[in-house]
């Protein structure tokens, strides 16, 4: 059985690049040079997508999203059973930040 051939982040990212030229989906281009289309989805969606963001500004998250509900909307009440929280995030010199529900 041959070993999966380990790729730097440069070759994942013109192998990227080449798939969008092609014109070919991912599983034939994927295919066409014996690459493993779960790992080339995963460069592509994530890990890529991650760098292209940092450099439009965005953030790089962490974490995991954590989704908090929605806060005080008009007409919107806590689901039965749902407990409070605060949420404070310090931002540096001094700015703060802070959630809360219930």
């Amino acid at each position: 059985m041959e070993r999966h051939k380990r790729r730097s982040r440069g070759q994942w990212e013109e192998l990227v690049g080449d798939q969008e030229r092609s014109g070919l989906s991912a599983k034939d281009f994927c295919k066409g040079k014996t690459i493993g289309l779960a790992s080339f989805y995963q460069w592509r969606r994530g890990r890529l997508r991650e760098k292209e963001s940092r450099s439009k500004g965005g953030i790089e998250s962490k974490g995991s999203f954590i989704d908090m509900g929605q806060i005080n909307s008009a007409g919107v009440s806590a689901p039965t059973g749902v407990s409070p929280w605060v949420v404070t995030l310090d931002m540096g010199d001094g700015f703060k930040l802070t959630l809360q529900r219930g």
